[in-house]
């Protein structure tokens, strides 16, 4: 019995061990456990575009080619494999770098057994190692946020994007005509071909790709589709002749795009921040660009030329516009200003002048429209606050009502009359476009000031104490001569004060005069203007227009002289 317990014993431990050896011997497959791997922890600073020692790990060909050190691995023999070596610290530099996370030991060891079993490459298809993995999450309210809205050139309809979709309605009796779906990720620009025929957006998906479509509007067909972005795809916007796509990205570039063949013409490199937005001069020739890196810059249609960059903001910039006759460049951003340049660069290299720099709203500013006429500028920002400004000095001339959420969308309609307003809590509402004055820029008002002549009869009054209130005033007829004392309450922060009453018809203009300094008086006078119940009336608003500031950097008390001063070149 002792001897048979023993064989059955013997006899299970070796089945026990059998799969254990069987497991050991299979090679990780490259698309399953491998590429996954390279991702999380590589992939990141080693793709494509951005090569940190010539290294790419974004592909199984890439990781075959190496880097700026040679062989990231060496077939068969995973220990020697520098790719092992970094990642388990036995070599410098250690990657993933510090405060990065870092591969486990049992990933460590499942990339050093596929070295060791070959460093086999995929079996089929390559896996792409751009995919996201994030988990799915519920929207914290049923909101559909608008994202972005457009006017057909005709007036009749109006495109409404919001996440992964976008409504065209009828402009006159707002009823859906049709809905273009299936797009990755939140619409950030919409915008009709001149013909309206057609309907250009921009989408994506952070982190992983942008993409720009073109719709046939009438059956809400996609025409073309134009991939070239690594992140998200905050703009793109057509040449007026309809031939040039310029689109933008999360990923500091922009790219211009042959539309009849759907092929990348150049990419315009310079910025070192996302590329907001773009805008193309209405000859055309010359594209703005506005970044997050807090610069406008101007490129050359035709080369890529880099034209000017505008470094004046002290912010993101997140929109920017050309006025329609082509003369001024706006933009606005998270410095809270819209600046104008005059745009002069058109075929070569220049400075474009900064114009004007108008602190317009108290938070960032989100959104730029002119009107079609060129008379009129209309700013959103995130304050919430929504304003119209006449162009040809660019000053406040009306406020709307403060919106109910933020205003990512804004559009002015054909005809000068309407624009709408999307916002973010799905709300859709379209204003009157107020009418505003036409001026000619630089144009300035001549005012004629003249003295009383001395032939002039004009009666003189004494003062008549008290007449230091509205109900109290002397009575006097103009022109007239007053003679009175202003005296010290005993208290000199209290002074006396002498009013007086006359009537004028509107139109009339009027000069008073204190005749205190060239009589040697101490008097140090004051005139002020009431209504006749006596209330100040406004004569004068006084706008800033230019601000600079500055910030102490000193680490202690003893440091005097170690600050910095902002915005001093406006």
């Amino acid at each position: 019995m002792r001897a048979i317990r023993k064989q059955l014993i013997t006899v299970t431990l070796c089945l026990l061990l059998v799969p254990v050896v069987q497991a050991a011997d299979k090679t990780p497959d490259y698309s399953k456990q491998v590429a996954p791997i390279l991702k999380k922890y590589c992939a990141g600073c080693h793709n494509e575009e951005d090569r940190e020692g010539k290294l790419s790990l974004e592909s199984f060909s890439a990781l075959q080619r190496g880097g700026k050190s040679g062989a990231a691995l060496l077939p068969g023999d995973g220990k020697s494999s520098r790719l092992i070596r970094l990642i388990s610290g036995q070599a410098k530099p250690i990657m993933p770098p510090e405060d990065n996370p870092r591969p486990t030991a049992t990933e460590i060891a499942l990339l050093k057994a596929w070295i060791d079993g070959g460093a086999k490459g995929p079996a089929g298809a390559e896996p792409d190692l751009r995919r996201l993995l994030v988990p799915s999450l519920q929207p914290a309210s049923s909101g559909k946020p608008i994202t972005a809205v457009a006017w057909s050139p005709t007036g009749k309809l109006i495109a409404i994007a919001s996440y992964g979709k976008i409504e065209l309605r009828n402009a006159r009796t707002q009823k859906t005509v049709r809905m273009l779906t299936g797009l990755p990720g939140k619409v950030n620009a919409v915008e009709f071909s001149s013909d309206g025929k057609r309907l250009l957006s921009a989408s994506g998906v952070a982190g992983l790709s942008g993409l720009a479509t073109l719709w046939n509007v009438r059956d809400g067909r996609q025409v073309q589709q134009f991939k070239g972005h690594r992140d998200t795809m905050y703009a793109a916007t057509l040449s007026p002749d309809g031939k040039t796509l310029a689109t933008s990205s999360y990923d500091h570039q922009v790219i211009l795009w042959n539309m009849a063949s759907g092929k990348p013409l150049r990419k315009l490199t310079g910025h070192n921040g996302a590329v907001y937005d773009v805008t193309f001069h209405p000859s055309g020739k010359v594209l703005a660009s506005a970044s997050g890196d807090q610069t406008v810059k101007l490129w050359r249609v035709d080369t890529g030329q880099r034209l000017d960059t505008r470094s004046q903001p002290l912010g993101e910039q997140y929109i920017v516009t050309f006025s329609p006759d082509g003369r001024f460049l706006v933009a606005g951003g998270a410095d809270n200003r819209i600046r104008v340049w005059r745009f002069v660069s058109e075929t070569k290299p220049q400075i474009n002048p900064l114009v004007y720099s108008r602190y317009a709203h108290e938070g960032p500013i989100v959104q730029l429209a002119f009107s079609s006429d060129g008379d009129a500028l209309l700013s959103v920002g995130e304050d919430r606050t929504l304003k119209l400004w006449e162009a040809a000095r660019f000053t406040q001339v009306f406020a709307y009502e403060r919106q109910s959420d933020l205003v990512p969308a804004l559009a002015v309609a054909p005809g000068n009359r309407l624009f709408t307003v999307g916002r973010m809590d799905g709300s859709l509402e379209t204003y009157e476009l107020k009418p505003v004055a036409k001026t000619t820029p630089g144009a300035t008002r001549e005012i004629t000031v003249t003295s009383i002549p001395d032939d002039v009869s004009s009666k003189e009054f004494e003062e008549k104490e008290p007449n230091d209130t509205p109900d109290k005033a002397v009575e006097i007829t103009v022109p007239a001569r007053v003679k009175g004392t202003i005296h010290l309450t005993g208290d000199d922060r209290f002074q006396d004060q002498d009013l007086y009453r006359f009537g004028s018809k509107a139109g009339e203009q009027w000069i008073v005069e204190v005749n205190a300094a060239r009589s040697k008086s101490p008097l140090d006078s004051r005139i002020e203007v009431l209504s006749a119940e006596g209330e100040r009336i406004e004569r004068l608003i006084l706008e800033a227009v230019r601000d600079s500031y500055f910030t102490f950097r000193g680490k202690d008390s003893n440091t005097s002289n170690d600050y910095r001063v902002h915005n001093w070149r406006e």
